[in-house]
């Protein structure tokens, strides 16, 4: 035993990831170094909130982790940080069939792929069947339109009980205009600046703001996940936009009969593609041992593993389609999420969608504290973004 661990190469795992993310991670480590005793994995774990920032340290320094879990990944490619896998995708004839194509694409620059996709942070409409029950209505169907969904969100709303309609979520904000448009062929053209500039994305805008206004427990915009999701389940709203990362808790609930529904259609049907996924370090001198370990990650063991914490969208159509994913709760679950992913489309960053996104929060916030109208709003939106150009 002494020998075997003197023989054993130590690579790195950076991570992030909630209480529950870490320990599935550990989870997977021991199963890999289970079937793998020659490899010794360290685990690199940050918060969210810091992790991008040590990101960018370890990269430059002399000694990155070997492999990292990353979203966004092109300024890293550019930068020269990240590993092709083109030659070892080639030695190893590797099949990446079983991938959904559209999340793959994420990890693609210049025709060379640079890491794997582990799920996809596809949007869907988690609601509350008891809710729905009590106030006589149907429950979602297929292909419902944005006043489809408005009028339902409307009918759950009973302030005085206190019962709201929607916990919204700021990361529809990137989708509205997408759903708003029939011109889906140029969506990666779409900056946050079109949302502000033409006449889709503030109609877009406007839908937005009076649905908030009119059926969410939450009057501002920046809501995050977290908070929507006590409004959820402690039933105070009948309906939840999220990811499939709010599962593990929605499983906790077992007083909460829920059910999951796409997205609600603008003028098109259409959703993101979007996730994290595992690459490996230009620098790392153990590409062998970080390639076996990356493989396995998105195995389809290494990616059941996970699937069964009930938080994630595999990027494989095998496991997407197994039953690991199908009997978390329930099959029609596993049906909407796929169909949803495969209505994906990919969203682009541009530099200044950040800074945009604070300008539209700033005067919209203002809209739902009843400072000022919704015109008056968009105006000083549109100076803003002005001077935000000119300043560039």
């Amino acid at each position: 035993m002494a020998g075997q661990n003197t023989a054993q190469i130590a690579i790195t795992w950076s991570y992030w990831g909630n209480p529950w993310e870490v320990r599935v991670n550990e989870r997977i480590i021991a199963v890999f170094e289970s079937e793998n005793p020659d490899i010794k994995v360290n685990s690199l774990h940050k918060p969210w909130s810091e992790y991008f920032q040590h990101v960018d340290g370890w990269l430059a320094s002399d000694n990155p982790p070997d492999v990292l879990f990353l979203t966004s990944i092109q300024r890293y490619i550019e930068q020269g940080y990240l590993a092709s896998l083109e030659p070892l995708i080639a030695e190893d004839s590797y099949n990446t069939g079983d991938f959904y194509p559209q999340l793959l694409s994420l990890f693609r620059h210049r025709g060379q792929l640079y890491g794997f996709p582990r799920d996809n942070d596809t949007k869907v409409i988690f609601y509350n069947k008891n809710l729905f029950d009590r106030a006589g209505l149907d429950y979602p169907q297929e292909n419902w339109s944005w006043d489809e969904f408005f009028t339902t969100a409307k009918a759950l709303t009973r302030p005085e009980q206190p019962q709201y309609g929607v916990a919204h979520s700021r990361d529809w904000l990137p989708m509205l205009m997408w759903q708003n448009t029939l011109n889906i062929a140029d969506h990666q053209a779409y900056s946050r600046e079109h949302m502000v500039s033409t006449p889709e994305g503030i109609a877009a805008l406007a839908w937005f703001v009076k649905l908030i206004q009119q059926t969410s427990p939450l009057q501002h915009i920046d809501v995050t996940t977290s908070e929507a999701v006590s409004y959820f389940t402690r039933g105070q709203a009948a309906m939840l936009f999220g990811n499939h990362a709010v599962v593990p808790e929605l499983l906790q609930f077992q007083g909460i009969n829920w059910g999951v529904a796409g997205l609600p259609k603008g003028k098109v049907r259409v959703n993101k593609i979007g996730g994290a996924g595992y690459v490996i370090s230009e620098k790392s001198g153990k590409k062998a041992a970080a390639w076996r370990f990356l493989k396995w990650l998105v195995s389809q063991k290494g990616q059941a593993i996970f699937t069964e914490s009930g938080a994630m969208m595999p990027s494989r159509q095998s496991v997407s389609r197994s039953r690991v994913f199908s009997q978390l709760k329930d099959p029609a679950h596993a049906r909407v999420f796929i169909e949803e992913t495969l209505l994906g489309l990919k969203k682009v960053d541009y530099a200044n969608d950040g800074k945009v996104d604070d300008i539209l929060s700033r005067n919209l916030n203002e809209v739902l504290l009843g400072k000022r109208d919704f015109d008056q709003a968009m105006q000083q939106v549109k100076q803003d973004v002005e001077q935000l150009n000119a300043g560039d």
